[in-house]
């Protein structure tokens, strides 16, 4: 080979390497950048989600929570009812044992609109298939 062919050959060798790094790089900090990070859903660890996925499945959950806490709310003010009913029926029964003036019409009041209560307590809480009484 002659001289000018090696001087030829060394030049474009050297350009040959810094194109080709010089693209990787590029392609390599495209790929790098376009790609859109995941994680694992924390409500279906099957699927991966983006930031704004993730972000709704949590709006999703706080709502579902608050649903739960007024469940929950509701429940214990229901307890917290038939706790008073059943005390002021005892204090009713006393009163009339103790043999104090009776407030009868008050005491029938009281027994019907309890047993009234707890009645539709009772059917709305019985699902629509239960045949039992």
């Amino acid at each position: 080979m002659s001289e000018t062919t090696k001087k030829i050959i060394q030049k474009t060798n050297g350009l040959t390497t810094t194109l080709i790094i010089t693209a990787a790089a590029i392609i390599i900090g495209l790929i790098g950048y376009s790609c859109t990070p995941t994680t694992k859903s924390p409500m279906d660890p099957t699927r991966q989600v983006n930031a704004r996925d993730l972000n709704i499945e949590y709006q999703v959950w706080v709502a579902e929570q608050k649903v739960y806490q007024t469940k929950f709310e509701l429940a214990a003010e229901d307890i917290d009812a038939q706790t008073q009913q059943r005390t002021a029926i005892g204090t009713a029964i006393q009163n009339l044992a103790a043999g104090g003036v009776p407030d009868v019409p008050g005491l029938i009041q009281l027994l019907l609109g309890a047993g009234f209560a707890g009645l539709l307590v009772d059917n709305i809480r019985r699902p629509k298939n239960d045949s039992k009484s």
